[in-house]
């Protein structure tokens, strides 16, 4: 059992999701999902009209919808993510997000570091490829 959007942009753990989003959240808002109300944190998020990623990271993951309109600018979001991604910035988010150190994760395991990154750019591809069929068709995108 595990989450299943319609239009291909997500098929896999709930874990694995939530995962996924603090990345998107430590790369776009450089702060951890559970900084967050809802996640566990008294931050409120910002407003989707300044930060349209926040459509993403503060849905649902069980229920619900990405209303179409949205995914046009959610796309947009995602693609510059991937646009500004570095490997030095990747590693240090894994490194937020498992607490270990950058150079620990460099020393020990760069191969790992390699392929946690092309399965992460590969998810952030498959919400791009979704959201765009979405917002072409006008959509939602179905949790």
């Amino acid at each position: 059992m595990g989450l299943d959007t319609t239009h291909g942009c997500w098929h896999g753990a709930y874990s694995s999701f939530n995962t996924f989003r603090n990345r998107v959240s430590l790369l776009t808002l450089k702060k951890q999902l559970s900084n967050f109300v809802g996640f566990e944190g008294a931050e409120p998020f910002p407003q989707k009209s300044r930060k349209p990623i926040v459509i993403l990271l503060n849905h649902s993951d069980c229920d619900g919808e990405i209303e179409w309109e949205d995914c046009l600018p959610l796309k947009q979001a995602l693609e510059q993510m991937l646009e500004d991604l570095t490997d030095e910035r990747f590693a240090e988010v894994i490194a937020l997000d498992t607490g270990l150190s950058v150079s620990s994760l460099k020393a020990n395991s760069m191969e790992t570091l390699k392929s946690y990154q092309k399965t992460f750019v590969e998810k952030v591809r498959n919400w791009i490829e979704g959201l765009d069929a979405a917002h072409k068709a006008k959509e939602n995108v179905g949790f």
